[in-house]
C-alpha cells in the first residue's frame, strides 16, 4: 500500500506468501506505508499456509495508520519481529473486536511494536479493545504483544491466552547489551523501559514463559522503566 494510500480488506484470504527482500524481507502478506483497513471476516494467514517474513510477516505498517476493525491474522511467522502485525514507530495502531491467533517471532510473537528511546508520549498510539490475542509464540520474549520502547497502550475487554515467551538463553547484561537477560520474559505481554500499558476489562490467562512474567513482564533497568497499571483484570 503506497503512501497517502488506502486499502479496505473485508473478505477473502491471503495466506501462503513471502517476502523476499535479504535483511529487509518484511510484510509477508501486506506491506502498508498508507492507510489499512481490516474488517469484517478477512484473514491474512491460516494453518498450514502461513504467510513469512523476517518482520511482520502478516501486516509490517511501516508508515500512515491501521484499522484492525474485525478479520484475523493467523499461523504467520516472522523469523524477526511481529509474528501477526509489526507497526513501525511513528505509526497509529487500533484494534477493535480483531482476532491475533496462532503467530509466532522472535519478539512479538503476536503484535510488536515499535518505539523509540526515550519517555512515553501523552497520546496513546496504540488502542486494543475487545478481541483475542492467543496462542502466539516468541522465540525470544513478548509472546503475544511485544511493546517496545517510549510507547502508550491502552487494553480494553481483551482476552490474551496460551501465548508463550520461549527463549532459553541467559546472557549477563553489561553496558554493550541489553536484549539477553530478559530473554523469555512476557508470556502474553512484553512492556519494554519508557514505555506505558493500561489494561482495563481484560482476561489475561494460561500463558507461558521460560523465565519471568508467564502473565506480563515489565523491564526496567536503572532509572528507565516501563510501566503497568491493571483495573478489573482476570490473571
Amino acid at each position: 500500500i503506497a503512501s497517502g494510500g488506502t486499502t479496505n480488506l473485508s473478505r477473502g484470504t491471503i495466506n501462503g506468501n513471502t517476502a523476499v527482500g535479504g535483511t529487509t524481507s518484511l510484510g509477508g502478506a501486506i506491506y502498508s506505508e498508507g492507510t489499512l483497513l481490516l474488517e469484517g471476516t478477512a484473514q491474512v494467514g491460516a494453518e498450514n499456509k502461513a504467510n513469512t517474513a523476517i518482520d511482520g510477516a502478516g501486516i509490517y505498517v511501516a508508515s500512515g495508520s491501521v484499522d484492525l476493525s474485525g478479520g484475523s491474522i493467523t499461523s504467520n511467522t516472522a523469523t524477526g519481529n511481529g509474528g501477526g502485525v509489526y507497526v513501525a514507530f511513528g505509526v497509529t495502531l487500533t484494534m477493535n473486536n480483531a482476532a491475533v491467533i496462532g503467530n509466532q517471532a522472535e519478539k512479538g510473537g503476536g503484535v510488536y511494536v515499535k518505539g523509540q528511546y526515550s519517555q512515553a508520549g501523552s497520546d496513546v498510539t496504540v488502542s486494543i479493545t475487545r478481541g483475542s490475542i492467543s496462542d502466539n509464540v516468541a522465540t525470544g520474549e513478548g509472546g503475544g504483544l511485544f511493546l517496545n520502547e517510549g510507547r502508550r497502550a491502552y487494553i480494553n475487554g481483551v482476552t490474551l491466552s496460551r501465548n508463550k515467551a520461549l527463549a532459553t538463553t541467559f546472557v549477563k547484561p553489561d553496558s554493550n547489551n541489553r536484549n539477553d537477560y530478559h530473554n523469555g520474559g512476557g508470556g502474553a505481554i512484553f512492556v519494554d523501559r519508557y514505555s506505558v500499558l493500561t489494561v482495563e476489562n481484560s482476561t489475561i490467562s494460561g500463558n507461558d514463559a521460560y523465565r519471568a512474567g508467564g502473565g506480563v513482564f515489565v523491564f526496567s533497568r536503572e532509572y528507565r522503566l516501563g510501566e503497568l497499571t491493571l483495573s478489573n483484570v482476570q490473571v
